[in-house]
């Protein structure tokens, strides 16, 4: 019994010990620093943000909060996250539990927050830019929280907000 009252905690803690829903990156801080950031050729930090927020509007992100001074913003954009996949289990061998189941299967949502920052250094500015995304059950719960750490998404980004600006100064 001494035995029982002493083991019980540690298989309580380790039972309700659940997984992380935030996913770790596998890159370093600095490779992720490198490819979130982006110089330009421009020392006006509020004509840098309006055309980033114009590139994030026209790509359906919604603007959260903007500071054109300080020259940071953040957006966030909500994707369908496509549905979750069936896993059967042992009690399925039971057809309605499995078409039940089945039938509770709902949407989930992806959510993607983009933190922005654009500081000037000497005769050009930095863009820092970082993307988050959550995913989320149909009723708000948190599955997964990862940050996007694929150099092409940031390469994609980067071109569209290059292109942006050159179209911008010469009034095309």
């Amino acid at each position: 019994m001494k035995y029982l009252l002493l083991v019980l905690p540690i298989f309580i803690i380790v039972g309700c010990a659940g997984k992380s829903i935030v996913e770790r990156s596998t890159r370093s801080q600095l490779e992720l620093r490198e490819m979130q950031s982006e110089m330009v050729n421009s020392t006006d930090n509020k004509h840098i943000c309006k055309i980033i927020v114009q590139v994030l509007q026209d790509d359906e992100y919604t603007i959260d909060n903007l500071a054109l001074d300080l020259g940071y913003f953040t957006a966030t954009k909500e994707i369908d996250g496509g549905k979750e996949k069936y896993k059967a289990g042992i009690e399925d061998i039971y057809y309605p539990i499995a078409i039940y189941k089945a039938s509770q299967l709902g949407r989930n949502i992806l959510e993607v927050k983009a933190t922005i920052s654009v500081r000037i250094q000497k005769d050009n500015s930095k863009i820092r830019s970082s993307f988050i995304s959550t995913l989320r059950d149909k009723d708000g719960k948190t599955l997964s929280i990862k940050t996007i750490d694929d150099p092409k998404f940031y390469q994609e980004f980067y071109a569209k907000v290059s292109k942006a600006i050159f179209l911008q100064n010469n009034a095309l």
